[in-house]
């Protein structure tokens, strides 16, 4: 069980932010739990927190490459494993 008072909110820079919120609606991924651990996370980042802060180190780490919602969803997808991954339409 997860106790709500360790889900807290990081800053990312704007550009991390809007990215993240695009994702996040693109693939759907639902509030809760559990994804910041695959991502190599702190565990008590809810799943909008974790993808925020994956994104911000995705932009970090490819700085010098241009970054779009197509591209961070191949690498979302390359990091979660097969069998938990679900289907987008």
């Amino acid at each position: 069980m997860y106790n709500s008072k360790f889900s807290m909110k990081m800053w990312v820079t704007p550009s991390a932010f809007q990215l993240a919120s695009g994702l996040i609606q693109r693939m759907r991924i639902r509030q809760g739990h559990g994804m910041a651990a695959l991502l190599g996370l702190p565990y008590f980042y809810d799943n909008h927190t974790a993808i925020e802060q994956w994104t911000q180190q995705m932009l970090t780490q490819y700085a010098e490459s241009p970054i779009d919602l197509d591209f961070l969803q191949s690498k979302l997808v390359g990091a979660i494993p097969s069998d938990l991954q679900g289907s987008l339409d």
